[in-house]
């Protein structure tokens, strides 16, 4: 007999509330368990028809990694209530939202950003104009919006030097330091063994580190 899904919370996890600016956000979090220490954070971010319930099935494994994980439902998704206002549903406010959530669950670090499909174009919203916030980035399933908003904020000296290929390089939209100098973070938990980043120095982690796989829906 098949399990319906989405299936019912592990052990690990529980539901939780978020406040906002804007109201509040429904969340699920899961941790190491017993005295494991934390090694850091990953917020994840459903797509547009989705929820936070996409993300039960890696709440174990990323705990369990070793990092404390927080999937929540974005403005008017699912169980988050969200404005009457069709102007209040931008990427700006939902990425304002993400960082306003990195605010009260990060402790002061910069987070492991997980988004699926439009979950991952707030996330490199966000990562493209605050890219401290974020220490690595891993898009499933997302499609090409953060180039353009990058292109958008470096004007004509970009468009006559474009960008490597998205996913050979650190940094906001695929620029930076070759992915063989950064730290993988929860990323590899979700990618194939292949396509993992092999662990760096604390001194070598990069913000906004770009990793894409492909997800199982």
């Amino acid at each position: 007999m098949r399990v319906p899904y989405p299936v019912g919370l592990p052990g690990v996890a529980r539901r939780r509330t978020l406040g906002i600016e804007d109201g509040r956000l429904a969340a699920l979090e899961a941790a190491p368990a017993g005295t494991a220490p934390i090694r850091g954070v990953a917020v994840l971010l459903p797509g547009f028809t989705g929820s936070k319930e996409d993300f039960i099935p890696l709440l174990s494994p990323i705990a369990a990694a070793g990092y404390r994980v927080i999937a929540y439902d974005q403005r008017g998704q699912y169980e988050s209530p969200g404005p009457d206002r069709d102007s209040d549903y931008s990427i700006a406010l939902f990425a304002r939202d993400l960082r306003e959530v990195i605010g009260a669950v990060g402790n002061g670090e910069p987070v492991h950003l997980v988004g699926h499909s439009f979950g991952g174009l707030v996330a490199r919203n966000l990562v493209i104009a605050e890219p401290a916030l974020v220490r690595s980035l891993t898009l499933l399933d997302s499609g090409p919006a953060g180039a353009s908003l990058l292109r958008a904020r470096a004007g004509p000296a970009h468009r006559a030097h474009p960008p490597q290929r998205a996913g050979s390089f650190c940094g906001p939209g695929g620029t930076g330091v070759p992915l063989d100098r950064c730290s993988g973070g929860p990323a590899a938990l979700v990618a194939p063994p292949a396509r993992a980043h092999p662990a760096g120095r604390p001194d070598r982690d990069v913000p906004g580190v770009v990793t894409r796989t492909r997800s199982r829906r």
